[in-house]
């Protein structure tokens, strides 16, 4: 029928917005999830349409929290919230708690980040899955150590590696174990850092991830300069900065940069030490200007939404209609007996989540 021609067409349009954002395409994938929004708002006119719009926005937060856009990220994820909640579907509902997680997270909201995340973790593990119960609780360790409760941080964290590695997944394993690897650095345990930090670049380099390899190299040398070992330090944050440049990614440069300042400082190589000092001056003021521009652009976006919002005359009173077909299809499967039973195209097992 039509309506299968326009949910397989939608299908196809769905994974092509996931495959944009997989190659860091944020602003392809958002604009290519607009059109399928668009077409489940006024193509596709049965009860299952409410939650692929809901699904769709709590999508659309998460790259818009991955480029910055935070009130935007907020609104959707909030949104989409809103949506899921109306259907039993607890791993969506888990989904969209885990970046509203991150958005306040992000935004140093650890408390709020904190009742987030622990809300999605329990139906993470009572629905058993696995890695994103091992991601939860990797971002729990990052929410702890924001809170400075490094016992707490450090238990989540561990607890998250142990799973990632039961599960095989290296570049997640990596990631952990520079986590875990930076919380023995405020300890002052620099041994045990530098152990975790071995392992961690050893599977990043496997997996060719280059800005968390920067990011682990980085770590690495601060680490041995607190050891009094500048020299090896400054060869792997020299590493580090290689690695960054190559993806340009600005806060690792930046980073880079100070931490390299502060050794020359050490070495006594104070035209060395003022060269990097002034380019670490360099790279922050670029990325806050980028920040600036970011907001505007938010603002923008903001007002153009709610303009063509405007314009599309029907869509309130489509959703309104959506959510009344919802209710009623609900309501007719209670008193026949049944679970709620909604028609899910195939591709509701893609779910994508940004994990620092």
């Amino acid at each position: 029928s039509d309506v299968y021609k326009r949910e397989g067409e939608n299908s196809v349009i769905y994974m092509t917005a996931i495959s944009q954002s997989g190659l860091g395409n944020l602003d392809e994938a958002l604009e290519i999830l607009e059109k399928y929004i668009t077409n489940y708002k006024t193509k596709i006119k049965d009860s299952s349409a409410l939650f692929q719009i809901g699904k769709a926005y709590s999508q659309r937060g998460d790259w818009q929290m991955q480029k910055g856009n935070f009130k935007l990220a907020l609104n959707d994820v909030l949104k989409g919230l809103r949506i899921i909640e109306k259907f039993n579907d607890p791993i969506r509902k888990a989904d969209a708690l885990s970046v509203l997680s991150s958005i306040e997270r992000a935004q140093k909201n650890f408390s709020k980040a904190l009742e987030y995340d622990l809300e999605a973790l329990q139906i993470y593990r009572d629905k058993n899955d696995k890695f994103y119960e091992a991601a939860t609780l990797n971002d729990l360790g990052l929410i702890y150590g924001g809170l400075k409760q490094k016992d707490s941080a450090l238990s989540s964290l561990k607890q998250s590696l142990a799973i990632f590695r039961k599960l095989n997944e290296p570049a997640s394993s990596g990631i952990a174990l520079m986590a875990i690897a930076g919380l023995y650095i405020k300890k002052g345990d620099y041994n045990s850092s530098l152990v975790n930090l071995e392992e961690s670049i050893s599977l990043l380099t496997s997996v060719g991830d280059k800005a968390k390899l920067s990011q682990a190299l980085l770590l690495k040398g601060i680490t041995e300069n607190k050891m009094n070992k500048p020299k090896q330090g400054l060869g792997h944050i020299n590493q580090a900065l290689d690695l960054a440049n190559s993806v340009n990614v600005l806060g690792l440069i930046s980073s880079g940069y100070k931490e390299r300042s502060a050794i020359h400082s050490k070495l006594e190589n104070y035209e060395r030490a003022l060269k990097d000092h002034k380019q670490f001056i360099i790279f922050k003021d670029s990325m806050f200007n980028i920040t600036k521009s970011q907001q505007i652009e938010e603002l923008r976006t903001i007002y153009e939404t709610e303009k063509k919002e405007q314009q599309i005359v029907l869509q309130k009173n489509e959703i309104m209609v959506l959510e009344q077909k919802a209710e009623i299809s609900t309501l007719q499967k209670i008193l026949l007996g049944g679970a709620l039973v909604l028609y899910l195209i195939g591709f509701y097992g893609v779910r994508q989540k940004l994990k620092s």
